[in-house]
């Protein structure tokens, strides 16, 4: 009797792992249709731009006392709507050090999925003897589905698996999409 249970018990967890990872890869084949259809249709889209919004180390960009002011990057935020109904926004972020895209894509009113990249330079991007050597650069994709990352893929294209990780950059991301698709016409 023990060894029916056990069998039985396997093959139900066998049979329920299977339609899990089908489902999440059902997810991601959805993902990457709608993440191509709206790539393919970028042209077709009216894009408003917010272009040179400071990113400053004190709250308070203005000082009375004439204090050295620390701009940080510059951020530049892109959207891109059909029909009044946001598609996308990619924002850059361009310091001294670094420079970051984020791509942040939405399809019925919902991010679906963010692609990020960003360039790290051993030097300042001003130096005249900078070379490829002196960049890495580093690449996530992250496949979403009611706020929560389905899956996500570092630097190397493999999947990210500690949940700690992962609940911590889907609040980062989550956040960081709220504040983009906010009015960023306050900001500048």
């Amino acid at each position: 009797m023990k060894e029916f249970i056990i069998i039985l018990f396997s093959s139900f967890f066998l049979f329920t792992n299977n339609i899990y990872s089908q489902t999440v890869e059902d997810e991601i084949k959805y993902i990457r249709t709608h993440y191509l259809k709206v790539n393919n249709e970028l042209d077709k889209y009216k894009k408003i731009d917010f272009i040179n919004v400071g990113l400053f180390k004190d709250s308070n960009p203005y000082s009375m006392e004439g204090a050295k002011l620390f701009n940080l990057a510059i951020i530049n935020c892109y959207k891109y709507f059909k029909d009044n109904k946001i598609k996308k926004i990619v924002v850059t972020f361009d310091g001294e050090y670094n420079f970051q895209t984020s791509e942040y894509y939405i399809w019925n009113d919902k991010l679906f999925f963010v692609f990020k990249k960003q360039i790290q330079f051993l030097k300042s991007r001003t130096s005249e003897n900078l070379t490829g050597k002196d960049k890495t650069i580093i690449e996530n994709r992250y496949y979403i589905k009611n706020n929560k990352i389905i899956r996500w893929l570092n630097e190397k294209k493999k999947k990210v698996l500690d949940k700690v990780k992962i609940k911590s950059e889907e609040k980062i991301l989550i956040h960081d999409y709220e504040l983009y698709r906010s009015d960023l016409s306050k900001l500048q």
